[in-house]
């Protein structure tokens, strides 16, 4: 396929070039993702490319919903919007995302926003009334089957790779370089002359 997309590129006199597959990390510097498909639901390159800030542009389309909360997504209908969406993006840098947004995009929010959806009460029962005990057993098994040496487990067996399936791993390598630090910052000494 990527070969028969490059000779359609190549035909219609653009300058193209595919990388094929790679680790985001590997990924020169760019931008601008730009991301047609309609069919893709909560596409993860789109997530990479809005938690390292990127502009991202996407069309108007229910699979697209989740990420049009970002200040770096811009969405479009036509053909005249894609083209004023990737005008903006090339001429603008894309504003910080907040430490709200940042966590929005883990996969600590996404497996919570999963456990509550799947713990809601049925609409099609009387309200309150809550899931079949099967139900809440499946929801609380998928909670904690993603925590944990397990959960880093069975994300690298699902082709999660190694950064992703070790993210309990870095999570607490992370909490652990801050704690250094922390602990660092609160015995050096306070410098300067104070006076009221």
């Amino acid at each position: 396929h990527l070969e028969s997309i490059s000779r359609k590129f190549h035909h219609l006199g653009l300058d193209v070039s595919f990388q094929g597959r790679m680790d985001h990390a590997d990924v020169p510097p760019y931008r601008v993702l730009i991301n047609p498909s309609k069919t893709e639901v909560l596409c993860t390159t789109v997530s990479e490319a809005l938690a390292m800030g990127k502009w991202v542009i996407l069309p108007h389309h229910p699979s697209n919903t989740f990420f049009t909360q970002f200040p770096t997504c811009l969405i479009y209908k036509n053909h005249n919007q894609f083209i004023q969406a990737y005008s903006y993006a090339l001429h603008h840098e894309p504003p910080p995302l907040s430490r709200f947004l940042r966590h929005t995009l883990s996969w600590h929010a996404a497996t919570h926003r999963f456990c509550q959806l799947t713990a809601k009460v049925s609409t099609k029962k009387k309200k309150n009334q809550l899931l079949r005990p099967r139900h809440r057993l499946a929801a609380a098994i998928h909670c904690h089957l993603g925590r944990g040496f397990l959960g880093d487990l069975i994300r690298t067996v699902a082709g999660g790779g190694f950064y992703l399936g070790f993210q309990s791993r870095y999570v607490r390598q992370q909490k652990k370089n801050y704690n250094k630090l922390s602990s660092s910052l609160q015995q050096q000494p306070i410098a300067g002359n104070f006076s009221c």
